[in-house]
């Protein structure tokens, strides 16, 4: 913890290194229902160019869940490349807030229709977080 903002409270935001490339959004929120931890995070962005995908849980206790259930993961469905899931708490940005003020930055529409920003969770629904 920090006595600075977003650090002064525990934290909530991980980030996911080493997915596989043909991880889709729906495979990764399919993986969280089949864990029932689905509802227990209210943003998710995979993440591009070998970067890492960031994940918000709702409490600091549901990213520990999250955590163990993610790291070292590598049975991703129709995902021949998977290798073993490193999580850690994210030091470059941390709660909904940041990711959501992020997202309004990032291009994640594309020209030919494709979205690549996060998703955020409403009530039994994701939808495009930018």
């Amino acid at each position: 913890y920090s006595s600075q903002w977003p650090f002064c409270r525990a934290p909530t935001t991980l980030e996911l290194r080493n997915l596989p490339q043909k991880l889709t959004m729906r495979g990764f929120i399919e993986q969280l229902h089949a864990w029932g931890l689905a509802e227990k995070c209210d943003f998710i962005h995979l993440g591009s160019e070998g970067g890492p995908a960031l994940i918000n849980a709702v409490r600091h206790a549901d990213g520990r869940e999250l955590a163990s259930k993610l790291h070292c993961f590598s049975e991703w469905a129709d995902c021949e490349d998977s290798r073993r899931c490193k999580v850690a708490w994210s030091f470059s940005m941390q709660g909904l807030e940041s990711l959501m003020v992020d997202q309004q930055y990032r291009q994640a529409w594309h020209s030919d229709g494709t979205y690549t920003g996060g998703v955020i969770y409403t009530p039994r629904v994701w939808v495009p977080a930018g």
